[in-house]
């Protein structure tokens, strides 16, 4: 079965439903009741719908039962594992953490202020103890889509690489406090590094550990493609294994309501797991399905290397095909617009490829790119496995722009500079007025970005820019440090300024 250059180069390589019940009585006593927690709702998961970035949703409320002889030590309302980002727990509840001596009903109410746009995954957690090791008694999925534009820059910001010492990067996640997620098959390990910088390694025992993933309650799965199986890291380090008839399991996401989407290339298949173990597959037709991304739709994207070809799989099975000229896409990612990102491990590049299938550059001057992931602000973190490091593509970075030194009263030789204001978000991006400083004004022709440009979803518009130094000064040289200043709606905020940084030498006639 053919793979990609890293493949070889890497591999000599009641009527409510009862949904959490844990078990935490002795097992001395198998006669008497477990103590447990219990989620009464109707389904597995809790979807808040989609809610305006930056507003609090109506507050939705959790019923549970708890058995006398409980302990719940914590009840958390998490972000992908994080406590005070997207999901919070709401004024009104009822369920409480102390040891209960009656069984009880009681509620938590939980509140959904998105951050950004695009799927938000969360969890309602109960646990056995006050520390983040303590043990998961129960956890609900919950979800919902923050709704808004979102303003990302293209060509973007420097790349940078994020933590080090890697031999094989192979896959990358971000959760919500913007931790990064690396797997090295090289190394063996998975890696977790903050943006501070402090990397640590999360699992044991790995052999080729191919793919990660973070679900809402900041549980860590990673795909063994040696071990055949799929591992869940609980916060705590508790490690499990997830699924199971897998013979070469690689990528790996999950989903708003917890579902598991892994991909086996030997099948070849791509399965679904459900938080109760229900085991499905997902499309049909796949050679050598590598990278798996799911969006805010339910919709699954899976990449291919042997077909050159990205699915698209939605709910109801419909398959169709993304991308163009595509040698060997390993792995993908999806914002909040339905932009599709895609490594090229052949072609050393990351793709993006609009709903409409307008497909653009991302970047080069990779060395077979392997997995990708998308962070809330719209950063592209990319494995670039032959140049050992995690590379982070900064779009939603502030923009800086450097011209050439130029005589005053003249354009600089290098003008002008043209960048794209691009909208992620699933809403349109309004300006409301556009400024261009004295001596970087706007280049003369037919600009797309004005004071009064609308940006529909996954669509751009164009600033160019001129060096032109105007302003008279002593001395023979001088540096100038300017703004284009961008009034937008971006995330909903409105007059947002964002500054576009420019700067170039003025010289003296």
């Amino acid at each position: 079965m053919p793979f990609s250059r890293s493949f070889f180069a890497m591999r000599f390589r009641r009527f409510s439903v009862k949904w959490c019940l844990v078990l935490i009585g002795s097992l001395l006593l198998p006669m008497a009741m477990p103590a447990q927690v219990i989620f009464t709702g109707p389904q597995q998961s809790v979807n808040l719908g989609s809610q305006a970035v930056g507003l609090t949703s109506a507050t939705v409320s959790l019923t549970f039962t708890i058995d006398a002889g409980t302990t719940v030590g914590r009840i958390a309302v998490l972000t992908t594992g994080i406590s005070g980002k997207d999901f919070a727990q709401a004024s009104g509840s009822t369920c409480t953490a102390m040891t209960y001596t009656t069984n009880t009903n009681c509620i938590v109410n939980v509140a959904f202020t998105p951050l950004v746009a695009g799927l938000r995954r969360g969890t309602v957690a109960f646990y056995s103890g006050t520390s983040k090791a303590s043990a998961a008694l129960c956890t609900v999925p919950v979800s919902g889509v923050g709704s808004g534009p979102q303003v990302v820059f293209e060509p973007p910001a420097a790349k940078t690489s994020v933590g080090g010492n890697f031999i094989s990067p192979q896959g990358v996640t971000v959760d919500a406090a913007g931790n990064v997620y690396v797997t090295d098959i090289g190394l063996q390990e998975v890696f977790k590094i903050t943006p501070e910088g402090n990397q640590t390694t999360v699992g044991t025992g790995l052999e080729v550990p191919e793919d990660v993933a973070v679900d809402g309650a900041g549980n860590v799965y990673i795909t063994d493609s040696q071990a055949d199986a799929v591992f869940k890291v609980t916060p705590g380090g508790v490690q499990t294994t997830v699924g199971s008839g897998f013979s070469y399991p690689f990528g790996v996401a999950v989903d708003g309501a917890g579902n598991l989407y892994v991909s086996d290339p030997y099948v070849p298949t791509v399965f679904e797991i459900t938080p109760n173990g229900k085991q499905t597959t997902v499309g049909s037709g796949y050679n050598t399905p590598n990278g798996v991304a799911v969006d805010a739709a339910g919709d699954v994207y899976v990449a291919d290397p042997y077909d050159a070809t990205v699915f698209k799989i939605t709910p109801n099975g419909t398959q169709t095909m993304i991308g163009t000229g595509l040698i060997s896409p390993e792995g993908v990612a999806v914002d909040a617009a339905k932009d599709v990102y895609i490594t090229d491990s052949a072609a050393n590049a990351v793709y993006e490829v609009t709903p409409a299938g307008h497909q653009t550059t991302v970047s080069t001057g990779l060395d077979v790119p392997n997995g990708l992931a998308l962070d809330g602000p719209g950063n592209l973190y990319v494995a670039d496995t032959f140049h050992e490091e995690v590379t982070k593509i900064g779009r939603a970075d502030a923009k800086s722009l450097r011209f050439d030194p130029t005589k005053i009263d003249s354009t600089s030789k290098d003008s002008p500079k043209t960048l794209n204001v691009e909208n992620i978000g699933n809403a349109s991006l309004n300006f409301s007025a556009l400024s261009y400083p004295p001596d970087f004004p706007e280049a003369p022709g037919d600009n797309e970005c004005t004071s009064s440009t609308s940006v529909r979803l996954a669509g751009t518009c164009t600033l160019t820019i001129d060096f032109s130094p105007v302003t008279p000064f002593k001395g023979s040289s001088r540096l100038l440090k300017e703004a284009v200043k961008l009034t937008t709606n971006d995330l909903n905020v409105a007059n947002k300024i964002q500054e576009v940084k420019v700067s170039g030498e003025e010289l003296q006639k």
